[in-house]
């Protein structure tokens, strides 16, 4: 249950444990922290890009399957396919600040979406249903 770190200067590959059964990653804009959905363990966690090592486990709903930075890099939203939900993780606090329940079916993965007037969606797959579900942020 890890993750590779690749330097493609070097070539050099660095093993990094995290949880078990990793499926998602996400990076923050400035890459200093990466966030691993471990889908076997119900948790995220968090990677020290420069350390290149984990730093804390957050645990979130069951089965979480994806990651993503919101574009002003305040939040972390976490897909967990088997309760349904998205997990919401404050970057700053690295605890999970809201959970929004009843997302389609098997929701799977996630992506931001931000309009030119500042409105931002999250955009959810949901594998059982091959529909995408969009929730707006702000």
């Amino acid at each position: 249950d890890q993750v590779a770190a690749v330097n493609y200067e070097t070539g050099l590959i660095v093993p990094i444990t995290v949880g078990d059964k990793p499926l998602g990653i996400a990076s923050t804009p400035g890459g200093q922290f990466a966030f691993v959905a471990n889908s076997g363990s119900g948790s995220v966690s968090l990677i020290s890009v420069f350390a290149l090592s984990e730093v804390l486990k957050i645990s979130v709903g069951q089965g979480p399957t994806a990651c993503a930075v919101t574009p002003d890099n305040s939040q972390v939203y976490v897909v967990n396919s088997l309760t349904r939900t998205i997990s919401i993780i404050d970057i700053q606090s690295k605890t999970v600040v809201e959970t929004i329940p009843n997302v389609g079916t098997e929701p799977y993965d996630i992506a931001f979406y931000e309009q030119a007037g500042g409105e931002l969606f999250a955009l959810v797959t949901d594998r059982a249903l091959g529909r995408v579900w969009v929730f707006q942020v702000r």
